[in-house]
């Protein structure tokens, strides 16, 4: 077993309810009974520099924990080993990179449970976020509402995460959604998951998150504010890809 990250105890104390905060609130930080993984994601290589900046910082805000940068390829023969074949299909059905990172965060957290965050987000000082004693911490936007799956923490085979995974598989499988969205993102995710703290689901202020816990980094390879942005192209092509590849990229 790894040793679990290093935190003050004045920060512990700070934390506040997960109704309010991600932590732990007043509950003990079980770190050493979950799995410590961390999952980024960038489409293709090579990795641009700023993006590699990101990953190092995560590394350094845990560094006990296995931080992991996958691209498409990688995120292929993961989802091979794990789930086989018709899954990597799946995944090579989008034709989008926001739409296949939606599709591996999802899968990756099932299987090896940790924390998955967009490459957009850097860790502060006190970057436990997360409610160790619930399966599931999703942050939500209460003035919308709407949950956010650009960072979430999950344990190894979550039942919330797996019915996600059933609906993105029903919705890639029909290819009648053309909203990234609603087919494989936050609103697919705030059908799915009910929108208050539960026996095993932590819903945390969104607001929280960003001002105590990660930095929003506006990092140059970032499409955001661009006609490349997944937002826009959407709007001009569609979702699915209509000749997915099934094997190994040549």
């Amino acid at each position: 077993m790894t040793t679990p990250p290093r935190y003050s105890s004045k920060q512990n104390r700070s934390a506040k309810p997960d109704s309010t905060m991600a932590g732990a609130g007043t509950r003990r930080l079980n770190l050493t009974e979950i799995n410590q993984n961390i999952l980024l994601y960038w489409d293709t290589r090579p990795f641009p520099s700023d993006v590699l900046e990101v990953v190092q910082k995560w590394r350094f805000s845990f560094p006990d924990w296995n931080v992991n940068l996958f691209d498409q390829d990688m995120a292929r023969d993961f989802l091979s080993e794990k789930y086989g074949n018709e899954i990597v299909r799946l995944f090579h059905t989008c034709a989008l990179p926001a739409m296949k990172a939606d599709f591996i965060r999802v899968f990756w957290a099932i299987s090896e449970g940790g924390i998955y965050s967009d490459i957009r987000f850097t860790p502060r000082h006190n970057p436990i976020f997360f409610n160790s004693e619930k399966e599931l911490t999703v942050p939500m936007v209460p003035r919308i509402p709407i949950l956010r799956n650009n960072i979430f923490f999950s344990k190894k085979g979550c039942k919330e995460l797996k019915l996600i995974a059933f609906e993105i598989i029903k919705n890639i499988s029909e290819k009648r959604i053309q909203d990234i969205y609603e087919a494989t993102g936050p609103t697919l995710w705030g059908k799915v998951i009910p929108l208050k703290n539960s026996r095993t689901v932590s819903i945390v202020n969104w607001q929280d998150v960003v001002e105590n816990y990660v930095y929003r980094a506006e990092y140059p390879s970032s499409t955001r504010g661009t006609d490349f942005h997944w937002t826009k192209m959407q709007l001009k092509m569609n979702i699915y890809s209509p000749h997915p590849l099934g094997g190994r990229s040549p």
